[in-house]
């Protein structure tokens, strides 16, 4: 798993960027690039403790919304029983693209 940018200037940077490229939408890089590094299985709860606040569960929820609709993630059908969303990621360059993108907002 690749690490995250961990200092707030590269947040910053990293928010900055998501921002200009996606109207306004300054978490959709960080999510994105937490959900290429995972394992193609994401809980929506389990993303938001991971990212933390900022972005919030709120937020996370809200992109991931986003990229369900655009076909990037694919919900997995629940067992009975359970009550956490898991969403499936599909194959694409664009979570290679969330990755080299925060690489550059790293420092060093």
């Amino acid at each position: 798993m690749t690490s995250r940018p961990d200092t707030s200037a590269a947040l910053r940077d990293l928010r900055s960027l998501s921002r200009a490229l996606f109207g306004g939408a300054q978490y959709r890089l960080e999510v994105g690039r937490a959900i290429a590094d995972g394992d193609g299985l994401v809980c929506i709860k389990d993303l938001a403790e991971q990212l933390g606040d900022p972005p919030g569960s709120g937020s996370v929820n809200a992109e991931l919304k986003i990229l369900e609709r655009a076909g990037l993630l694919v919900r997995v059908p629940r067992e009975k029983g359970e009550r956490r969303v898991y969403l499936a990621r599909q194959e694409s360059t664009y979570w290679s693209l969330c990755q080299e993108l925060a690489s550059r907002c790293e420092p060093g």
